[in-house]
């Protein structure tokens, strides 16, 4: 009975957490492309559609770690806190990710790279601020979805 036990328990973690090796590299090439458009994809949606395009690609239990303050959780208060950003309608937060990757279950990603604040007004565009971000994808029934973004600007680097 002891040994039935544990061949079973055995059994079962063998099956619930796949080996690193055995993931097809192709695949990993194309998940590492999947979560990279998407990222591309969430920056377009917010570019066009702005507050609305920026909330349309988070989680519902989503987390954003700013770089100072506490967390934010949930989307009823990431969109109470993020409104100020989109406010003046002169301003948007632009980003293209660098680097990203998907781990070996296919379920979560990551995406990594730069934003800018910009602001564009009488045909100029100026650059309020920079910096380097990272972004926890989750791919759930409707797509990639993002659970954590957090970012630094250049001047805390």
């Amino acid at each position: 009975m002891r040994r039935r036990c544990l061949a079973l328990l055995l059994l079962g973690s063998a099956c619930a957490h796949p080996r690193a090796d055995s993931v097809d590299p192709a695949s990993n090439d194309a998940g590492r492309a999947a979560v990279m458009q998407a990222d591309r994809d969430y920056a377009a949606a917010t570019a066009a559609r702005r507050l609305d395009g920026w909330m349309s690609f988070l989680a519902a239990d989503m987390v954003k770690a700013p770089w100072s303050g506490t967390f934010v959780k949930g989307l009823a208060e990431i969109r109470k806190q993020d409104a100020g950003i989109f406010a003046d309608t002169t301003r948007m937060l632009e980003w293209a990710p660098t680097d990203g990757g998907v781990y070996t279950d296919g379920r979560y990603g990551y995406t990594k790279g730069r934003y800018e604040m910009v602001q564009h007004a009488g045909g100029a565009r100026t650059v309020l601020g920079r910096g380097s971000y990272l972004t926890v994808w989750r791919h759930d029934p409707e797509g990639w979805r993002v659970v954590l973004d957090t970012g630094v600007p250049d001047s805390r680097q």
